[in-house]
């Protein structure tokens, strides 16, 4: 076996562990698509190889690599254009998210990992950071299925409302990069701590 299919063999290999690893973790489009095409990529290598395949290869696997990272830029250079805050859960853990001001007081939503989601759900101490005004208090936090439904409405209206135009990126994030499986979607109000 020539170099040249090695190299071929061994970069759509990595590329197929990568998309499987996402696929499993994200369940994303493109995590699919990178399964497939490599799939179709090592059976065309090992059925029908030509001295052509070290540059289908390469290009193959960097049109799917840019895809992903073009994907990922757009996707948080739009969520950043609108307002984002700090999230800061126990002095642990940090996120950017998005703000409603309601007469309560501010709330976020936090797609969050399962550990942070039950700091949050036991009413954590967090701090929000807004511009350069930070605010502490504790966290009220409620699971999204939770929330009823004509109020999960009322806020998605809202937010809507706001981030208007943003949630196109919203649709590629979890469509074509996939969300992380394990998250907990919380929508989390700052309160006083008792």
């Amino acid at each position: 076996m020539n170099p040249g299919r090695l190299i071929s063999i061994g970069l759509v290999s990595g590329m197929v562990i990568a998309a499987a690893f996402l696929a499993f973790d994200r369940n994303g489009l493109l995590a699919w698509v990178g399964v497939a095409l490599g799939a179709l990529l090592l059976l065309k290598l090992l059925r029908w190889p030509s001295s052509r395949d070290t540059l289908l290869c390469v290009v193959a696997v960097g049109a799917w690599t840019l895809s992903w990272g073009a994907a990922w830029a757009y996707v948080v250079s739009t969520w950043e254009s609108g307002e984002v805050v700090e999230l800061e859960v126990a002095s642990e853990h940090t996120a950017r998210v998005w703000v409603l001001d309601l007469s309560e007081g501010p709330l976020m939503y936090y797609d969050a990992p399962p550990d942070v989601a039950g700091r949050l759900l036991a009413g954590a101490p967090v701090s929000m950071t807004r511009g350069a005004q930070v605010r502490d208090g504790c966290a009220h936090a409620t699971r999204v299925q939770e929330v009823p439904e004509e109020r999960l409405r009322d806020l998605t209206r809202q937010l809507e409302s706001k981030y208007e135009g943003l949630h196109t990126a919203t649709t590629v994030f979890y469509v074509v990069l996939g969300g992380k499986r394990d998250r907990v979607g919380v929508l989390v109000e700052l309160t006083a701590c008792e």
